[in-house]
């Protein structure tokens, strides 16, 4: 059995040892193959690359360190021209992993590296390494699955809008982890009609769940737009933002801040801004807070200003819905002046009280008002508009000017001519300032209709009432409006009770106001002045045929009004007075009248003061009027003397009317005591109800000297007096007595001698005393 059984088991031994030879054989040629590929990996790997790159064109030189089974590095690294590299790195490593379909990439680890780029025919060039893109590839961008670690990378990027340069460190996988530090700088970048200097950003680059995400502070020392108009200083963000995998979403927060804002003529202090965002490049939304500090311009100025709005900019046109509001806005102090000034130049009148306290409740608004206003931008091209919905101003002083719920005001800044538009109804009340409503709608066209009633507004006793003001205006841009206006005031130290007068014109867009043409009618209940009291009394304006009443524009106030006639009667004093008169001339652009047979009579019955003249004109004076008059005449009270020829000027001024001139003065007697002297320098005073004239008299055709007098005269009453002074009358053979008086013919002749005295008169309105 030992033989058999060892007979039979001698064929396969051997046939199991023939087998164990050739795997072994086997497995020792794949060591020998292995080993003599991991002998030759250098050569075999710098044939590789070599490969790749002249397949591509790609010049390049670098060193092969070290081929490891999962660890490659390769060192002094330069691709492109040697003399202007488009990358250079120190060192780089390559880290390999191995998985069903034969060893991959797991990561790269480099240090010292340097790229270059540049900005050509639109788009990011890094010269020699463009070849490696797949031109016709329309994948999108998408991360690696690779882990990555940087140590001392930069790169320079040259622009035609200026050069940046960015500084990297940090490690992980591209799309899960990757965290690192990145520095950009640029001294100058010029895009878009705006200049930024010394732009930096500081920061943390970040990769999680495939989407990047940059933190950190962009700043600039300073930016300029539109020519230097728009400027910023010390420009910075806070910048918190998160890319998708393919760059085309994000979403983040944005803090900025600036330290000093100009625009043209407007600065502020400060802004700061803080915004978030969130969408693509087709629709992105938007959440802002602005504000800015001590914002000024041309004659006004702001503590704060806010400007908080939601919205989305993208493909389509912008669209944002938020507030504004102001603090503490003031109007220059120039501003405040001017209209006290304004004002001022009114006192004396019966608007002057009104002005003076219109003025100082609005001179209140201007020195502290508050405001805001919600408000729209939308549209696009020719339909973009911004709206301010319901706005608001208040005062410390109480003023308020309130828009209801759905007034708006618009302004159509895209349409080929811009236009403003407004819709809805206003309140204005409190501080001082007149109250009522406003009625406005304006479209796009230009044409507006509205209505504003405005309640009484009074002032130290004086009083504006208007009845419903009524406008309307066409494309353009004339505003006709009608109301008529009921004045009680102050005038010139007297005063007007309800003087009413039609306001019918139409204002332009130059500011020209104008009155409609043809014939007003302006009544008064009472008028005081000077000592008169006029009772009710309305004479009638009339404009020349085709031309307005009277207008006001650039070229100052014209108007050319006549008056058919004037028939007034009131008292001075106790005394009936009356004034009538043909026709009357007013020329505002001159300011100038003429009035023609002028009459004016004092008093009743015999003791009448009475005045006529033929022409009388005036103009205005730095002191208040003047003029001339011609063919005069006039009488006072019961003094038996008549006044006819008097021609001269004539002034008024501080409530006092002066005569100065000639005149020829007669007895008033049936039989006069003695012939005509003349005056050449006569003088008549009238103020506070008195008369007091002056003048020196000659004899008519010997032009001798015969006395001088002063004649005051009292209306409330008709007592007056007269005083009579002869300082030297010499009668010889060239004046005689009979020359001067009727009563000496025949009693005294060829008198040698003169005669020196005085005599008084006195009266009442009964007569001489």
């Amino acid at each position: 059995m030992t033989d058999a059984a060892d007979g039979g088991a001698g064929p396969r031994w051997k046939y199991r040892t023939l087998l164990f030879k050739k795997r072994w054989l086997t497995a020792g040629a794949v060591i020998i193959l292995v080993a003599g590929v991991w002998i030759a990996r250098e050569p075999i790997a710098d044939e590789f690359i070599s490969d790749q790159l002249e397949s591509r064109g790609v010049p390049a030189r670098y060193t092969i360190d070290r081929i490891g089974f999962r660890r490659e590095q390769l060192s002094d690294i330069v691709i492109g021209d040697p003399r202007r590299p488009d990358l250079t790195a120190k060192r780089v490593e390559v880290l390999l992993g191995y998985g069903w379909r034969g060893p991959y990439v797991s990561g790269i680890n480099a240090e010292g590296v340097r790229l270059y780029g540049r900005f050509v025919d639109g788009r990011l060039s890094f010269g020699s390494l463009d070849k490696f893109r797949d031109p016709t590839s329309k994948d999108p961008f998408a991360l690696p699955d690779l882990s990555v670690a940087l140590r001392d990378a930069r790169a320079r990027v040259e622009t035609p809008w200026g050069n940046i340069g960015a500084a990297l460190n940090g490690g992980g996988n591209l799309r899960r982890n990757f965290t690192g530090k990145l520095a950009l700088i640029a001294p100058r970048i010029a895009a878009a009609g705006c200049t930024g200097d010394d732009i930096s950003f500081y920061g943390t680059v970040l990769v999680r769940n495939v989407r990047p995400q940059l933190v950190g502070p962009l700043r600039g020392g300073s930016l300029r737009c539109a020519n230097g108009s728009v400027s910023a200083a010390s420009p910075q963000v806070a910048l918190n933002l998160s890319l998708s995998e393919d760059l085309q979403s994000w979403k983040g927060k944005a803090d900025a801040s600036i330290a000093r804002l100009v625009a043209g003529p407007v600065e502020a202090d400060r802004m700061a801004l803080r915004a978030r965002f969130d969408g693509t490049s087709v629709l992105t939304k938007l959440d802002m807070d602005a504000d800015m500090a001590r914002l000024r311009g041309v004659g006004f100025a702001a503590d704060t200003v806010n400007v908080e709005a939601k919205g989305n900019v993208g493909s389509a046109a912008p669209k944002f819905d938020g507030r504004i509001s102001f603090a503490r806005a003031s109007g220059s102090a120039d501003l405040r002046r001017s209209l006290a000034e304004s004002a001022r130049g009114m006192a004396g009148t019966p608007v002057g009280p009104l002005a003076a306290k219109a003025v100082g409740a609005l001179s209140h608004v201007l020195a502290d008002a508050n405001g805001s206003s919600g408000f729209a931008l939308a549209g696009e091209g020719r339909t973009a508009r911004i709206d301010l919905i319901a706005p608001e101003l208040t005062s410390a002083s109480g003023a308020r000017f309130i828009g209801s719920a759905n007034s708006r005001i618009g302004y159509l800044y895209g349409a080929d001519e811009p236009a403003v538009i407004a819709t809805g109804s206003w309140s204005i009340a409190g501080g001082d300032l007149p109250s009522g409503t406003l009625r406005l709608d304006r479209n796009e066209e230009g044409r507006v209709t509205g209505l504003a009633s405005l309640d009484p507004y009074s002032a130290e006793g004086a009083r504006l009432a208007l009845t419903p003001v009524r406008f309307s205006g066409g494309a353009g841009g004339l505003l006709r409006f009608a109301t008529t206006a009921a004045l009680s005031g102050p005038l010139s130290g007297g005063r007007v009770e309800r003087l009413t007068v039609p306001l019918n014109g139409f204002l332009a867009p130059t500011g020209a106001l104008a009155f409609d043409g043809g014939c007003s009618r302006v009544a008064a209940d009472r008028i005081e002045v000077s000592g008169f009291r006029i009772g009710h009394s309305a004479i009638d304006l009339c404009s020349r045929p085709g031309a307005p009443l009277l207008s006001v524009g650039p070229g100052g106030l014209r108007g050319d009004i006549r008056i058919p006639g004037i028939a007034l009667r009131g008292t001075s004093g106790s005394s009936p007075f009356s004034l009538t008169s043909g026709p009357a001339n007013i020329d505002l652009s001159a300011m100038r009248w003429s009035l023609a047979r002028a009459d004016i009579r004092l008093g009743e019955g015999e003791s009448v003061t009475r005045f006529a003249a033929e022409s009388l004109t005036g103009r205005a004076s730095p002191q208040g009027m003047a003029g001339d008059l011609r063919g005069a005449s006039g009488k006072i009270g019961a003094v038996p003397l008549n006044m006819s020829e008097i021609a001269g000027q004539w002034r008024f001024a501080d409530g006092a009317l002066t005569l100065d001139g000639g005149l020829l003065l007669t007895d008033a007697a049936p039989d006069p005591r003695f012939f005509p002297l003349v005056s050449r320098d006569a003088n008549l005073r009238f103020a506070n109800g008195f008369i007091e004239a002056k003048a020196g008299f000659n004899e008519q055709k010997t032009g001798t000297k015969i006395l001088d007098t002063v004649i005051r005269h009292r209306l409330a009453d008709s007592n007056g007096s007269a005083d009579l002074t002869v300082r030297e009358l010499r009668f010889n053979e060239g004046f005689q007595p009979d020359q001067l008086t009727s009563l000496a013919l025949g009693v005294v002749a060829n008198v040698q001698g003169s005669v020196v005295g005085d005599g008084r008169i006195d009266w009442t309105a009964e007569g001489v005393t």
